[in-house]
């Protein structure tokens, strides 16, 4: 009875240990924000996984936390679905907002490789603060 016992523990910890290592791809990948002329540069960082295909993206969310919860401020104007966004990796991505303002901040976009044989959900948080002696906003440690 013991070595069922014993049995059925080991399976039950082997279980548990192995929901600890996540071998999927995530749910989404990062964007790189920094500022340019006092606005925010989107680009999305190339790894070996993308370098060689063709990227587009048919548009952005942009959230910013409101009273302790992200509420959405922005998104691209609805287009139709045949029209994409070309996407060059490390190159700013044009967001047409223009109303930034000190705050915390999410932004996102999905990004088709190839004429859509794959995707990839892009998301970055980031916060802007006005600096008290220019009053011009700056990226947030």
């Amino acid at each position: 009875m013991k070595l069922i016992f014993r049995t059925l523990q080991s399976l039950i910890v082997i279980l548990l240990l192995s929901g600890c290592f996540y071998f999927q791809r995530p749910w989404s990948y990062p964007i790189t924000v920094k500022l340019i002329n006092a606005f925010p540069c989107f680009t999305i960082p190339g790894d070996r996984a993308i370098r060689q295909h063709n990227l587009m993206h048919n548009g952005f969310m942009l959230q910013k936390v409101v009273n302790g919860k992200y509420e959405l401020v922005w998104a691209t104007q609805g287009k139709p679905d045949n029209v994409s966004l070309p996407v060059k990796i490390n190159e700013c991505l044009l967001v047409e907002f223009d109303n930034w303002q000190a705050g915390k901040y999410a932004l996102s976009t999905g990004v088709w490789f190839d004429d859509g044989i794959d995707k990839r959900y892009y998301r970055v948080k980031f916060s802007l603060i006005r600096d008290p002696h220019t009053q011009q906003l700056k990226l947030s440690d």
